[in-house]
């Protein structure tokens, strides 16, 4: 996992927000062991009660007391069905330890690590919503699960707004380049039924192969092929019948009686 600094524009002083964190790359950790990839986490919150006091004789404003809460707070999350051979959200069940939402900024999974973490601590699965079937209209099956919790704690990585990867570059004549990203993303014992076009592939950028800074690239002519049963330019120009060049009427009507 190469990473290099980035140029967030956050000072002490001034934050310009050069680098902010995206909201496609999450991933949702149950139990401390499960980790379920979601279509989307839809947007919550934790709102306080409070009971709202006139006083008499003000009109400007008034008194704000807390109250208990009284109902519990919910999160929804929406997941493709059919992804899971075990499914640690089924209805009714109440979780030992804390959900963690994470946020992630560039990596693939495998290396994550998130910018941002929402932790959902005495979490019960409520409800699940099963997806509309519709014979007339393609598309994916969705489950949504309803999850209540008491306590929600947002942590931010304040580290990850610093971090960027390195980008993908090229490296001479090689396919493969350099960088994380790979042009090429078989894996061993894998069959690459591409070799034949890379390889003609690899013998064209060959040809404009650099030598040096001030020189003109070492091109080859390439030579168009001539299908077969056809005709060169040369051949077609010497059988074809030329107009002449003095048009009088006994030349067009002998130009018009050749064969």
């Amino acid at each position: 996992m190469a990473l290099t600094t980035a140029d967030s524009g956050n000072t002490l002083v001034q934050n310009f927000g050069k680098n902010p964190a995206v909201n496609f790359n999450f991933m949702l950790r149950v139990e401390g062991i499960y980790d379920l990839p979601c279509k989307s986490v839809r947007a919550f919150q934790r709102e306080n009660e409070y009971e709202l006091i006139q006083e008499g004789g003000l009109n400007d404003y008034v008194h704000m007391r807390r109250k208990p809460i009284s109902k519990p707070f919910t999160f929804q999350v929406e997941r493709y069905a059919g992804v899971d051979i075990f499914d640690p959200l089924a209805n009714g069940t109440d979780l030992v330890l804390p959900v963690i939402l994470m946020v992630n900024r560039y990596l693939a999974y495998g290396d994550f690590l998130p910018d941002r973490m929402y932790v959902f601590t005495g979490c019960t699965v409520m409800s699940k919503e099963y997806g509309e079937l519709n014979a007339e209209r393609s598309g994916l099956l969705i489950e949504t699960t309803t999850i209540a919790y008491r306590e929600m704690l947002c942590i931010e990585n304040p580290a990850t707004s610093f971090l960027t990867e390195e980008a993908w570059k090229f490296q001479g004549t090689e396919k493969k380049g350099d960088g994380n990203q790979s042009a090429v993303h078989y894996k061993a014992g894998d069959v690459d039924d591409r070799e034949p076009v890379l390889e003609e592939a690899r013998k064209r950028a060959e040809k404009w192969e650099f030598k040096g800074e001030n020189e003109k690239p070492n091109t080859v002519p390439l030579k168009a092929v001539q299908p077969q049963g056809q005709k060169t330019k040369e051949e077609m120009e010497s059988s074809a019948r030329k107009w002449p060049n003095a048009r009088s009427a006994a030349n067009v009507a002998a130009f018009l009686g050749k064969k």
